[in-house]
Order: C-alpha cells, then structure tokens, then sequence
C-alpha cells in the first residue's frame, strides 16, 4: 500500500510519513505559552493560529473542520456555590485518508457584552484544538492537558503498574472516549470510575498509568 493520500482518485495530496514528521516533531519553544489554572498551577498551551499552521504543513493545508452542535450551557454548582454559564461547541477535523476526529471545545461566558463577543470563536478554536490533538498534534503538552489525571493514586492491584508515566495512546483514547460518552467534565466520569472499580475508586483523578488502559476498555464496554 502506497503511504500517499489520495481523495477519490485526485492527485495525491500528501505522504503519511511527512505528516507524521511534522506532527512529531519539538515544538519551537517560543510557540509555548503559559496561563494561570487559578489552583496554583501552570499550564502550557499553544495558540490556535500555531495549531492551524502544523495542520497545514503536515496536511498541506488539505484538511476541514466544522462546528456540528453549540450549546449555551449552565455550570453545576460548586461546593453549593452558584456558576455561570459556558458556551460548549462540539468540533469535528477531518483529515481527508486518515478519518475525523470529534471532540468539545468550551469558554465560560464572563464580562460585559463587547467582552462576550467573542466567546462562541474561543470556544471553536478549543475545540479544533482538542481535535487535533486526537491527531497527535502537540503531543508532549497532553499530560499538562486537563483530561490527563492530575495525580496518581492507589489503583486496584490487579492493574498496578510500576510505569509512573502515562501512554500517550491510552491519554488520546480516553478525550475520544469522553467525547463520544457526551462527557464535557472531568467529575462526569467519577460515576464511572467507581462502577469499574467495584468502589474501590472514587474520582478522575485516581485513574493513573496502571489502570488508564482497564478503564477505557471498561468504557468502550458501555459503547455497546
């Protein structure tokens, strides 16, 4: 099998193996920025006009994306303290050869109205940002993401594991999961958790490089 894409006969749009190296490759550290998590913790990120440039580079510029639902949605209550509201758009990238990622993409609504304005396009740029990212894309920031457990916990022996960092196809199986479950929240999966831990677990964060890979079979279970 040739390693060149090609859509319905066109001219070939790409080399597999090109794409790969671009995907693959560092990120420029001036590409990388920082924002405050408001829990004491940094987060790196890239810009979406950086992740539009390595889809098209890799992609030689042949790939779509799309907004197939958008949502304005309220926040649950914290601690008994009342939230906000967020808008919540799910996002789908199509790279023609290689298949469509789908995945959500949010932004809480703050501010006066000329500050709301744009906040329907922050959240659309998330959202192409957490697809391409099921593409492999900036791969070496997902364990700073906020989908990936925070910390590690005690898991159920069987699943123990003596490996402390987590598998990169396991990280991006898991946001695929979440996406298709509907999850949009890290605290929707504690349900979950304790159903595949027979109660032994309790919350998100206690799924660690041992288990990550029972517990997305254990949901693709729930897929059937």
């Amino acid at each position: 099998m040739s390693d060149v894409v090609e859509v319905m006969g066109a001219t070939p749009l790409f080399k597999i193996e090109d794409a790969k190296n671009v995907i693959e490759s560092r990120l420029d550290p001036s590409w990388i920025k920082q924002r405050d998590t408001g829990y004491g913790k940094k987060l790196d990120y890239i810009e979406g006009a950086r992740v539009i440039e390595i889809l098209n580079t890799a992609f030689d510029y042949q790939w779509s994306f799309e907004i197939i639902d958008s949502q304005i949605m309220q926040a649950e209550p914290h601690r008994d303290a009342p939230q906000g509201k967020y808008v919540l758009v799910l996002g789908k990238l199509t790279v023609p050869g290689l298949g469509v990622k789908m995945a959500y993409g949010s932004k809480i609504i703050v501010g006066k109205t000329s500050e709301q304005e744009s906040v329907h396009k922050a959240a659309m740029t998330d959202a192409l940002k957490k697809c391409a990212t099921l593409f492999g894309v900036a791969k070496e920031l997902y364990l700073d993401d906020d989908d990936t457990p925070a910390r590690p916990a005690a898991a159920p022996r069987a699943e123990s594991s003596t490996n402390n960092k987590y598998d990169i196809n396991e990280v991006n199986a898991l946001k695929e999961l979440k996406a298709v479950l509907g999850i949009v929240n890290n605290t929707q999966l504690d349900p979950y958790v304790k159903d595949f831990s027979g109660g032994k677990l309790t919350s998100f964060t206690d799924i660690n490089p041992g288990n990550i890979a029972a517990f997305n079979a254990y949901l693709r279970s729930k897929l059937s």
